[in-house]
């Protein structure tokens, strides 16, 4: 029979007949499967050592008597003996309990001696320690039972896919160049990827080290039933498990179904399903983890905000030529779907961008290409200007905010890349929003200046920003923008 039923048959829990084992008193053959094969033979052994433990007596002294090393009736009268030792205690310190309240002491006029003189009763001998020294740890039958921690387990769970999500993240954003803000970035695409990494790495964790980063963190063990590590493919199949069974693969609503299910299970005493062959330990429940563990979700969200600022970063930092701010441009310009079939060549002159295959639509007035002069010195960028200037124009003119903020990131975003959190946080940003007003600041040792001028146009709403609708001719349109690095 396997462990479910053995469970069934004797009322002993699976961390009670796990512990019976690790101490010797039981030695189930397995099946070359791994698994355990309990007999009737083991059925009757964990019901006498579950009488003896009811009874007080000492695994040790149970081990002794499996072994012959001590006979039944010596142990039965020395418990007699403790026992009724036990219960003269008892019964003295109740009655003097009794004398106590009847004589309706308090504890300023308490005197102790002359009821400490009433308690005489020799003390119990100490219990018997087991074979390493230690004192018992199964010194009754409810001590025997380890104690569920299922919150603890919980949020070292979702600690660990917190890591998890934030490793893709970086994965996702950083080295395949995908934008945080666009699909598929925004649908369930980080989310299995997170827990594609969890089924590969976890195992692993769990092979060579026997815990995880949110387990360390509580505190929180997972060993075999022999106190070794678990095997890989051990390991592998636990972790099954938990996505399956005790997570729904994270998907909402399943997911809090799932947890309810296994919270229910674990805290009634029932094994879970990927729990049959290992088990999971507590170091201790210091109160400082909880701080601990309160400072890594911060730091965590903290980090994944870095991340997805780090995507909007070009791929050229410091110094640029050229040719580097080009390649910035062209890449941030790719992040927003700006000028799809159109790019900046080394030389900063535009250019048809290769395509393949796909239809480009526009919606509104032709888009007009700003002019982008760049200015060198030594070879190094100092200086970007963007520029339009259209007459008689007979289609409405769009916002130029977003070729302005590419060239901003393109040129300033290149230096000192902290900043980002300043620039994109800060009121500076929503500079680049007044879609024709003139504004200008200093950042980072960057001047920006922006500067619109129109006739014969009337201003409207559009969008996140506005357009420009010809109201007669003749008319005038000229926006500049320039960066100055100081």
């Amino acid at each position: 029979m396997n462990i479910k039923q053995i469970e069934q048959e004797t009322g002993l829990n699976r961390a009670n007949i796990r512990y019976y084992e690790k101490e010797g008193l039981l030695a189930p053959p397995r099946m070359e499967n791994g698994y355990r094969d309990y007999s009737q033979q083991d059925v009757l052994t964990l019901s006498r050592i579950k009488l003896l433990r009811r009874l007080d007596i000492p695994v040790e002294t149970i081990r002794q008597l499996q072994t012959g090393q001590t006979k039944m009736q010596p142990v039965l009268n020395q418990q007699l003996a403790q026992t009724q030792r036990r219960q003269e205690q008892l019964t003295r310190a109740a009655a003097v309990l009794q004398t106590m309240a009847r004589d309706g002491v308090t504890y300023a006029s308490l005197q102790a001696e002359k009821y400490l003189s009433e308690l005489d009763a020799p003390i119990p001998a100490p219990q018997q320690p087991s074979r390493d020294g230690r004192p018992d740890a199964a010194s009754a039958l409810a001590r025997d039972i380890v104690a569920p921690y299922p919150w603890r387990r919980f949020f070292a769970r979702g600690l660990d896919f917190s890591l998890y999500q934030l490793l893709f993240e970086a994965i996702l954003y950083l080295l395949l160049g995908l934008h945080p803000l666009r699909a598929p970035a925004k649908t369930f695409v980080p989310l299995f990827g997170a827990l594609a990494l969890m089924a590969l790495l976890e195992p692993l964790l769990l092979h060579f080290f026997g815990t995880t980063p949110g387990k360390a963190l509580f505190g929180l063990r997972v060993e075999a039933d022999d106190s070794g590590r678990l095997s890989l493919p051990a390991a592998r199949a636990r972790t099954r498990g938990v996505l399956f069974s005790g997570e729904g693969l994270f998907l909402p609503v399943v997911s809090l179904w799932r947890n309810w299910r296994c919270y229910r299970a674990y805290t009634q005493g029932e094994p879970l399903s990927w729990e049959y062959d290992s088990q999971q330990t507590l170091k201790d429940a210091a109160p400082w983890r909880g701080w601990v563990y309160a400072g890594a979700v911060l730091m965590i969200g903290f980090s994944s905000l870095l991340v997805s600022l780090a995507a909007l970063l070009p791929p050229h930092a410091g110094p640029l030529t050229t040719a580097a701010f080009a390649q910035n441009f062209n890449d941030l310009a790719a992040y927003y779907d700006l000028y799809p079939d159109k790019m900046l060549d080394p030389a900063a002159a535009w250019t048809d961008r290769p395509q393949y295959g796909g239809v480009t639509v526009y919606v509104g007035g032709d888009p007009v290409l700003p002019q982008i002069t760049v200015t060198e010195t030594d070879g190094v960028v100092t200086g970007v200007q963007l520029s339009v200037c259209m007459d008689n124009c007979e289609t409405w003119i769009n916002s130029y905010q977003n070729p302005a903020m590419i060239a901003y990131l393109s040129f300033a975003g290149a230096h000192r890349p902290i900043n980002l959190l300043s620039f994109f946080y800060g009121k500076n940003i929503q500079r680049f929003n007044d879609a024709f007003d003139s504004f200008s600041f200093e950042q980072n040792g960057f001047q920006v200046d922006s500067t619109c001028t129109y006739t014969g146009f009337d201003a409207a709403a559009y969008g996140d920003s506005g357009i420009l609708i010809p109201r007669n001719l003749p008319n005038h349109f000229q926006w500049s923008f320039s960066i100055q690095r100081q």
